[in-house]
C-alpha cells in the first residue's frame, strides 16, 4: 500500500458552504471543533488532510502556506530554470469551469507541461486517498447523500460507490490500508467521531472505535488512531480492521505533540513540543517497541523521513532569517544542512526528490501557487506546477503527486526524474 494516509481535516465548505453542513446534523460546536482541529492539522501533519514506498505519509511535515508559516512569500530561491515559469499566465482568462495551470486554461481531462486535470469540482471531493491503482474519495451528491467511492488512477472519469453514507451524516475523514477503507462520521457528542472500517472487497461496514479522535492512519496491522485532547490526553492505539480489542502504543501529554507525525515502513514518526527548549523528532516501532530520538534542534516547523534519513526545516536563527532544510540517517550521525534558505515548512517525498508547495506573486499582485521540487541530496529547485489556486490536501506515490485544490478539483503532478 502507498498511502497510508492521516486524514485530512478540512472542512468540505466548496459543496454548500457551513450552511449547508450544519443542515446534515453538524452543530455549530462541532464545526468550531473540526475548524480548530483543521487548523492544528493544517500547521503540520507529519493527514493529513504522511505515503510512498520509500517514505513518507503523503501529508508531510508542516502544512501551512509559506506566507503563514514564516516561509518566502515572494518565491522560492535558487529554482532551476528548467522547470514551468510560475509567472506566465494564459492570455485570455480561464472560464469557471477551466482550471490554470502552467500557464494554460484546461478542462477536466486535458494537461499542460506535467499538471493534469483529473476530476473537476462537480464531482464534490471532501477527501481522497491513495491505493495501489485507485484513488479512493469520499464525495457529497444529491439530498445530503455522501458514499465512499473509487476511482481508476489512470480513468479517474468514473467512479465505483464502494459504501454509501447514511442521509446528512458528514464524514470527516478518509484512509486506506491493503485491504480496508476507513472514515469518520458523527459521533455521540460534538467533539467526538465514529471511525468506520470497511473491506475493499465489499460487505458491511462496522464502527471499530469510537471517541476523541484526532487521526488515523491504515498499517498492515490495523488502523493507527490517534485519540485524546490535543497536547491533554494523548493516547496512540492500534484498532484491528475489523473490531476487537484495541491495544496503546502510547500515552501521555508529553509523549505525542500536537502537529507532526506521520508512518513509514512500519514506524510511527511523530514530534514533541518545543516549550523553551529544542524540538525534538522521534519514531515508534509498529505495533510495538520503545521510541528513538532521531532529531533535537530549535524550532523544528516540518519533517520528512524515508528508508535511510530524516528531513526537517527548522526556523531561522532570527524572526527575519531563512528556514534551514537538514537531515539526519536515521541509524545515526550528525545532521547535514541541504539548504540554507528554504521557503516553507511543509515536506513531502518520492524517491530521490523532496516535494514542498511554494508561492509567488505577479507583478500585478495576483497570488500564484506552486509545487517544487528539490533534491534530497541538496542542489537547485524546480518549479513543477504552478496555478491561481492553493494546491490543499498533497499525496503522493511513484504514479505522481495528486493534489486537491482549494475548490476541490483534483490534479496530478508528473514528478520530476533524475
Amino acid at each position: 500500500m502507498t498511502n497510508p494516509l492521516l486524514f485530512d481535516a478540512k472542512l468540505l465548505t466548496p459543496v454548500g458552504g457551513l450552511s449547508d453542513l450544519s443542515v446534515r446534523g453538524v452543530s455549530a460546536a462541532k464545526l468550531v471543533s473540526l475548524a480548530l482541529l483543521s487548523l492544528i492539522l493544517s500547521v503540520g501533519c507529519g493527514s493529513s488532510e504522511e505515503d510512498d514506498p520509500d517514505g513518507g505519509d503523503g501529508t508531510g511535515g508542516a502544512g501551512a502556506d509559506p506566507d503563514e508559516n514564516g516561509g518566502a512569500t515572494g518565491g522560492s530561491s535558487g529554482v532551476d530554470p528548467s522547470g514551468v515559469d510560475p509567472l506566465a499566465l494564459p492570455e485570455v482568462p480561464c472560464s469557471e469551469e477551466q482550471l490554470t495551470c502552467n500557464g494554460e486554461c484546461l478542462a477536466p481531462g486535458e494537461s499542460s507541461e506535467g499538471c493534469h486535470y483529473l476530476l473537476s469540482d462537480e464531482t464534490r471531493i471532501g477527501y481522497i486517498a491513495l491505493g495501489d491503482t485507485k484513488i479512493y474519495a469520499a464525495v457529497s451528491g444529491d439530498q445530503f447523500m455522501s458514499s465512499i467511492v473509487s476511482f481508476d488512477k489512470t480513468t479517474p472519469q468514473a467512479s465505483t460507490e464502494i459504501f454509501p453514507i447514511e442521509q446528512y451524516e458528514t464524514v470527516g475523514g478518509l484512509a486506506v490500508s491493503d485491504t480496508h477503507v476507513g472514515w469518520l462520521q458523527d459521533g455521540e457528542s460534538f467533539d467526538e467521531f465514529d471511525l468506520y472500517s470497511g473491506a475493499l472487497s465489499g460487505g458491511t461496514p462496522s464502527v471499530v472505535i469510537s471517541g476523541e479522535i484526532n487521526g488515523f492512519y491504515g498499517t498492515p496491522d490495523g488502523w493507527l488512531v490517534r485519540m485524546g485532547e490535543f497536547n491533554t490526553d494523548d493516547a496512540l492505539t492500534l484498532v484491528p480492521f475489523d473490531g476487537g480489542a484495541p491495544v496503546v502504543i502510547g500515552e501521555g501529554s508529553d509523549w505525542l505533540s500536537h502537529s507532526l507525525q506521520h508512518v513509514v515502513d512500519g514506524y510511527f514518526y511523530f514530534d514533541r513540543p518545543d516549550f523553551g527548549e529544542d524540538s525534538t523528532v522521534w519514531r515508534q516501532p509498529l505495533p510495538s517497541g520503545q521510541s528513538e530520538l532521531l532529531a533535537s534542534a530549535p524550532n523544528i516547523l516540518g519533517f520528512h523521513a524515508d528508508g535511510t534519513h530524516l528531513y526537517y526545516v527548522q526556523r531561522g536563527v532570527t524572526s527575519s532569517s531563512a528556514n534551514i532544510l537538514s537531515r539526519v540517517p536515521l541509524a545515526g550521525g550528525e545532521p547535514e544542512v541541504i539548504h540554507e534558505d528554504f521557503p516553507v515548512t511543509d515536506l513531502y517525498g518520492q524517491g530521490s526528490w523532496l516535494y514542498f508547495r511554494g508561492f509567488e506573486t505577479t507583478e500585478s499582485d495576483e497570488s500564484i501557487h506552486t509545487i517544487v521540487a528539490q533534491p534530497k541530496e541538496g542542489g537547485g529547485q524546480v518549479t513543477l506546477a504552478a496555478s491561481t489556486e492553493r494546491f490543499e490536501t498533497i499525496l503522493i506515490d511513484e504514479t505522481g503527486l495528486y493534489s486537491l485544490l482549494e475548490s476541490r478539483r483534483l490534479v496530478r503532478i508528473d514528478l520530476q526524474t533524475d
